[in-house]
Parts: structure tokens; sequence; C-alpha cells
């Protein structure tokens, strides 16, 4: 902050230059804080004062943008990874983009009310803008108190959607279609013997989301019972990898196939054959973060998913293997995710029941698995009538 510096000498505290006094500089300085965060809130809150004092209120001219920014780095020592993400995604995909030019001293709660209706009617879910608005409101409270930047948080009387009102529906500009099983005979001969085919083979075979399948380690695989347990996903931040729990914390664990057990039985052995031929092979760990290290301390880490090197696999590794399938075979429209839709819809059409795909998915409620079901009664309903309109059209 402009004016405060923040240091440590024993304990944390701050510092800034006061008026001269008979020529003399003058400093305001107080230590015994704990954190750094504690004397730098403390100190902002101080010369704001020190500015202020006899005068009327004058408005920071500093944009939203920037504010949130500011406000996001200051609340980082205190939030975990997977809160840092979402604050992080709200404040990118639908705050900035709506407030973020203006000026902070120049949003009314009727703009805020303006971007939560306007959330609404593109279809944003109200559990995603409840979110948007407790961003909104944690962040100008603090702009209140303590850094002094507003006299008031405007975000009294912003109300959210009514639950008794539904959002219209958007229409759908993309439709995901399962792989064929030709089309799958001819991923996994692409990317055979390259960086990440495993990844695909999983993701194919459980249905699980591509940050669960680069977070799963040997200690979660029970060759013995056929299981695996899905209790972590992989996640990248401030160009650091993370190892938190899994999306909606839908801890859960899976049965497997014998052809996936067989691809994992032939990589395991070969990672053991790799670490006892290379000194350096990657030993990783991850602290109370989570955050993932080499040789740290922390909890082991053991993953699964490696690079020949040893090298733990990284989200954008498989991105390059999509875009490879993409260039090579023609589909324009597969994902990573394309697996797991496939492999749910190949458990609906065999007939599982909903509540057992949605356990195996880890899908957050039973409304999304729902879907799959009627999404195939609608392709057969259209089969159905293609093949009458064949047999008895004129």
């Amino acid at each position: 902050m402009p004016g405060v510096q923040v240091y440590k000498r024993a304990t944390w505290r701050y510092r800034f230059e006061a008026a001269p006094v008979g020529g003399k500089r003058r400093r305001v300085e107080k230590s015994g804080f704990r954190t750094k965060k504690e004397a730098l809130v403390a100190g902002t809150k101080a010369y704001n004062e020190y500015l202020n004092v006899g005068r009327t209120f004058v408005p920071s001219e500093i944009s939203v943008a920037d504010y949130l920014d500011e406000w996001l780095e200051l609340r980082k020592p205190e939030l975990r990874p997977n809160s840092i993400r979402t604050y992080t995604r709200r404040i990118e995909v639908y705050i900035k983009p709506a407030l973020g030019k203006y000026k902070l001293s120049a949003i009314t709660a009727a703009d805020i009310q303006r971007l939560i209706n306007d959330l609404f009617m593109q279809g944003v879910s109200r559990e995603t803008i409840s979110g948007v608005k407790g961003v909104l409101t944690n962040a100008l409270k603090y702009a209140v108190e303590p850094m002094g930047y507003l006299q008031h948080a405007p975000i009294d009387g912003v109300k959210l959607p009514s639950r008794r009102v539904r959002p219209p529906v958007p229409p759908r500009t993309r439709v995901r279609e399962p792989v064929t099983p030709a089309d799958w005979a001819r991923i996994k001969e692409l990317l055979s013997g390259r960086i990440g085919y495993l990844a695909f083979v999983i993701g194919y075979h459980t249905g699980m989301r591509v940050g669960e399948v680069l977070g799963l380690s040997w200690n979660d695989i029970d060759f013995g019972n056929k299981t695996l347990c899905i209790r972590h996903q992989q996640q990248h931040l401030d160009h650091a990898l993370f190892i938190t729990e899994p999306k909606f914390e839908s801890v859960r664990k899976i049965s497997m196939d014998d052809a996936l057990i067989s691809e994992l039985v032939a990589e395991k052995q070969y990672q053991q054959r790799a670490a006892l031929l290379n000194e350096q092979y990657p030993q990783y760990t991850y602290d109370a973060s989570g955050k993932l290290s080499i040789g740290g301390e922390g909890t082991p880490f053991d993953p699964v998913c490696r690079q020949p090197n040893g090298a733990i696999l990284r989200y954008d590794s498989v991105m390059r293997r999509v875009s490879l399938v993409h260039k090579t075979l023609n589909l324009p429209n597969f994902d990573f995710h394309t697996l797991r839709h496939t492999h749910a819809t190949m458990l609906v059409s065999a007939g599982i029941s909903p509540l057992l795909v949605q356990e195996r998915l880890g899908h957050k409620n039973i409304q999304v698995t729902l879907g799959l079901y009627a999404s195939l009664t609608d392709v057969a309903r259209a089969k159905e009538t293609a093949a009458i309109n064949e047999l008895f059209g004129e």
C-alpha cells in the first residue's frame, strides 16, 4: 500500500512517514503483529486515518478490478487453495467483465443488483450467483474497514433471485457426443506410448474428472479388491501444484474392470523399475495447504500418472494430447470430459440405476444423472421415429 512499509524484526511491524515537525522527519511506527497481513491491515488503517484527520472523507480513485486484486492478495494467507481458486474464478469470470473498469467509489447497490439480475437471465445457477454476491459483500465491507476506501459498502438491499422463479434455459450451443468404440480404439492407438496415455485410459474406464485422474496415487489403488478410492484432485494455482479434495468433496470408492487393472499393473511395474534405475526419480510430498513439492516435508504422494522421467503429469500435458486427437483423428468436439460422458452413457445404457451412476461419478445431485437418462430417451425416440418412417412412410 502506498506510504506504508511492513517489515519484520522479532515481530511484524508497520511504519509510514508523517508530516515533518520543526523541519525534522517524523515516522509513525507500531510493532507486535503476528503476521505480515495483520501489520499491513493495521498500517493501512492507521495511514488512512492519519491522512483524513480533520478532513472530509475523500473516496479512493482505485478501480473495482484493481481493488479486487489487492483484496484477494491480502486474503490469500487465510484462505485454502480451493477457496482462492473459487474466488478468483468468480472475480475474473463474473465480476470484472461487468464492474471491473469502474471506480470503486462509483459503484452502487443498483449496479450490483443489475449484475445479479443479468447473471440470472444468462442462466447462471443460483448457487453461483450467491457466491458472486458473497465475494462482493466481503470485498466491499473490507474496503470500508480496514482499508478506508469507502464510507459504506453498497451492498445493502441487493437481493438474490427468488427460488420460485426459474431462469430462462439458454440454448445449447454444443452437444457432447459419447465416443464410439471405433473412435476409442483409434484414440488408444494414437496415444499408446505417448505421455498421458494412462490418464485417458483411466478416464474412459472410470468416468473420473481430469483433476481426479491426475490426483490419483498408488495408495488409492486396491488391486486385491479391484477398487480405487477417489480422494484427491490435482489443481494448478499461482504456478504451483496442489493436491486437494475432489470437486464437491465427492470422495468415493469405485470398482475397476480387468482391462484397467491390467494397464495399471503394467504402469506400476514400469515405474518401480524406473525408480530403481534412477536415483533422481522424483519423490513427492504435499504440505498442510496441499502444495506439492519434491523431497519436502509433508504427506508422501506417489502419483499414478507420471511422465517417463518420473515427473508428475500435469493438466497442460493432457490438453496437448486432446489437441493431438483433434488434429489427427478429426474429432473436433472431443475433450477429456467426453470420456466421462462416454462412461456415464455406457452405464446408463447398461441399465445401471441412477443412484449408482451418481455415486460412481460423484455428481453433486441426482438431477445431473437423470439428465443423462432423459438425453438417451430422446435419442431412442428419434431413432424409433426414423425407423417407423422408413418402414411405413411413403
